[in-house]
């Protein structure tokens, strides 16, 4: 199944994902890509919960070949606070 792009990010840049925020959005966050993940054909999708650290959102894609080589995507989906502005 696809997802298309558009209707993809306007959603999911409208997640209050700022990390040092007391209020933020981040486990909304973290199933919404697990959600897309699986709809988007993932054998396994779920969120790993630690101690100390944001979630962790883990998915499974399976290749097309048995041979295809693995390959492995690692990203962040919290952000940083925009202000001070002059730090940036």
């Amino acid at each position: 199944m696809t997802i298309p792009m558009q209707d993809f990010l306007t959603k999911y840049l409208q997640f209050h994902s700022v990390s040092l925020a007391e209020e933020n959005e981040i486990p909304e966050t973290a199933e919404f890509l697990r959600t897309q993940f699986t709809k988007l054909g993932a054998t396994t999708s779920r969120i790993m919960h630690t101690d100390r650290t944001n979630p962790a959102v883990y998915a499974v894609f399976p290749a097309q070949t048995a041979d295809a080589p693995t390959i492995l995507f690692y990203n962040h989906y919290d952000v940083q606070p925009v202000e001070p502005l002059a730090l940036w």
